[in-house]
């Protein structure tokens, strides 16, 4: 069953290694649920591949992120003994403004090219209809 959320970042993501030797990544974002009485706040762990790499960066503990992917049966901690969901994600979307995403690091510059027009050379008219393409 596929799930989408939108909730804050609870920690910096984790790497990790499988047995197989893929590269993963771990974070939690939590979300408050109105549905009930009380107000409660539900955790979701979600595992981003190593397809994410380049999004990694702009994780930080408190972001705003949307994530929509495969969710696994709902668990319970053993530490804390609250309900927790299991999320593989195969889309993410920081929601975040963009000042509020930047890395630690500072940008790289970058130069971008500069735009010169082509000159098309002129076309004799040869009639009436001598400017229609056929």
């Amino acid at each position: 069953m596929y799930i989408s959320v939108i909730g804050r970042v609870g920690h910096e993501p984790e790497k990790r290694m499988t047995p197989n030797g893929k590269e993963l990544y771990t974070v939690s974002i939590a979300y408050t649920d109105y549905a009930k009485k009380e107000k409660e706040t539900v955790w979701v762990k979600v595992t981003l591949s190593k397809m994410f790499e380049n999004v990694i960066p702009y994780i930080k503990k408190g972001s705003k992120i949307f994530v929509n992917g495969k969710m696994s049966a709902p668990n319970v901690s053993q530490k804390t003994g609250k309900a927790y969901i299991d999320v593989y994600a195969s889309h993410i979307e920081l929601l975040d403004k963009k000042e509020e995403q930047a890395p630690q690091q500072p940008p790289q510059s970058f130069s971008t090219p500069t735009f010169q027009p082509q000159t098309t050379p002129q076309r004799e008219s040869t009639g009436a209809f001598g400017d229609i393409p056929f």
